[in-house]
């Protein structure tokens, strides 16, 4: 009958038990951390496919890894109402599912992963992001390529994805980052797994 699981900031490690697709009632989990103390959760995230009336997700700041499952919430009964997923800050990459297109009204934080690509269909869900994706598109869900934004995407007027160029030498290879990427000699630098 549990319908809030909130065990945020505690600097678990591990992978996410499978165990907790089997509260099926659960409407709320945060495992969230605040600050990267150590690794946090490692792994690659559930599908959470049994969680049907799950309604927010919060998995921000560990060091999941892998792709984004396609089949997320698969079998939610929530899918027309609002849905609301925290993944920043993680080791994600690879492609926003195009499945995702069955969210009728999706606010989902991937910023600071290595997303590379979102899929047009994506692109025009004009509920999603409480609506920014109608005013600004792509850029509603992760600033592109070689930009930057505080909060790595654009969602008001007063925070424009910018340009790396803008502020130096730095890139951004990936979508939605948060600042620009630099070596102490403030020319731009990359990890070998990046490059």
């Amino acid at each position: 009958s549990l319908l809030v699981l909130d065990i945020a900031e505690n600097d678990f490690t591990g992978t996410i038990p499978t165990e907790l697709n089997l509260l099926t009632n659960l409407e709320l989990i945060s495992i969230h951390q605040v600050g990267k103390s150590g690794t946090g959760l490692t792994g690659k995230i559930p599908s959470f496919s049994d969680l049907s009336g799950l309604t927010e997700l919060y998995l921000d700041s560990n060091s999941l890894s892998g792709t984004l499952p396609k089949d997320l919430l698969r079998n939610s009964k929530k899918l027309a109402g609002k849905i609301t997923i925290g993944l920043s800050k993680n080791e994600l990459e690879g492609d926003i599912p195009a499945d995702y297109a069955r969210f009728a009204n999706l606010d989902i934080d991937l910023t600071d992963n290595r997303i590379g690509g979102i899929p047009e269909v994506l692109c025009s869900k004009t509920n999603w992001q409480n609506g920014w994706v109608d005013t600004y598109g792509c850029e509603a869900i992760l600033c592109p390529t070689e930009t930057f934004s505080t909060f790595g995407k654009r969602s008001a007027q007063d925070y424009p994805c910018k340009s790396c160029s803008e502020v130096g030498n730095g890139i951004s290879p990936f979508l939605g980052a948060t600042k620009c990427l630099f070596d102490d000699s403030g020319l731009n630098t990359l990890t070998e797994r990046d490059i």
